[in-house]
């Protein structure tokens, strides 16, 4: 999949940065080690006077995420359980399991998704399509 998406010209962000104006775009590899964001995080160069978003699929490590400078991060994972009462279960695992978060300056939004794991249902779980607008400071 990832080589199909390169051919055809997306940049796919395996930690990694792609800078675009004022804005800076990490993206860091999934993966089921909770420490995943803080060691990739700390291979790159952050620059904190440039809007940071980092797009990482779990909802782990938002005060490492704070520490680098990071002033929005994008996460999902959880689908808020999906099915009650596993959302229950998904609680004991992550934090944050849905909705906004603030650590310091720093904001993590986790999504509910569109997809499912498992049972293509959702029961006490809507999904979603979450949009950000993200504006110059002072520009509301």
């Amino acid at each position: 999949m990832l080589e199909r998406l390169q051919c055809r010209g997306v940049t796919v962000l395996r930690t990694a940065i792609i800078t675009q104006g004022a804005i800076q775009l990490i993206g860091i590899d999934d993966s089921e080690d909770p420490s995943q964001v803080e060691r990739e995080i700390a291979r790159l160069d952050i620059y904190p006077k440039r809007f940071v978003l980092l797009i990482y699929h779990r909802p782990w490590s938002l005060a490492a995420a704070a520490a680098a400078g990071v002033d929005l991060m994008i996460s999902g994972h959880t689908h808020n359980g999906q099915i009650v009462p596993f959302n229950l279960v998904v609680k004991n695992v992550f934090e944050q399991i849905v909705g906004l978060f603030t650590h310091g300056e720093t904001k993590l939004y986790v999504s509910t998704g569109t997809g499912t794991w498992g049972p293509v249902m959702r029961l006490g779980s809507r999904g979603e399509v979450t949009s950000f607008e993200v504006l110059p400071a002072g520009a509301a």
